[in-house]
């Protein structure tokens, strides 16, 4: 006696041949399913590298994403402060010395998600979604050394 069992719209029947063809299209959707998913994986994992920044700034693809976008031509990590309201930074005086806003070139649009903002000192800083940019004092190109200062600065991540 032959037993039956379903596995899609016609029945596979164990000891014969007739399943075989639904076995094989389940088999190859889940293959195109699984390469689909492969193929995607590192598109996602490399947006910041297809993003469009500003003069201002470079993209090292092969960083992770906290360190992907970075000042040009100093190559510095970018921070983000807390404090900070939209279109409006909270770093004065006091937190000048060490945080210093990235400061938009002449001439400087936004473009996208990047905008200028202006500061109450006078100069233009770089801002994504309205949040202004900032370096920190002590990093060097590939190194920061500001994230989680104060519980309150964090490496930019787009």
């Amino acid at each position: 006696m032959t037993q039956t069992r379903s596995l899609g719209p016609e029945p596979v029947r164990e000891g014969g041949n007739a399943g075989i063809v639904p076995r094989m299209q389940a088999h190859r959707f889940l293959t195109g399913l699984l390469a689909l998913a492969l193929a995607v994986s590192p598109a996602v994992a490399a947006a910041p590298a297809q993003m469009i920044v500003p003069a201002d700034f470079s993209i090292d693809a092969d960083a992770p994403p906290t360190l992907a976008i970075r000042t040009s031509p100093q190559n510095l990590p970018v921070y983000v402060f807390d404090d900070d309201t939209p279109g409006k930074s909270a770093c004065g005086a006091g937190c000048i010395g060490a945080w210093t806003p990235v400061v938009a070139g002449g001439g400087a649009k936004p473009l996208g998600d990047w905008t200028v903002i202006d500061r109450e000192d006078g100069r233009k800083q770089w801002a994504y979604k309205g949040r202004p940019l900032y370096t920190f004092f002590t990093d060097t190109p590939g190194k920061p050394t500001g994230d989680g200062q104060e519980g309150k600065w964090h490496l930019f991540q787009p």
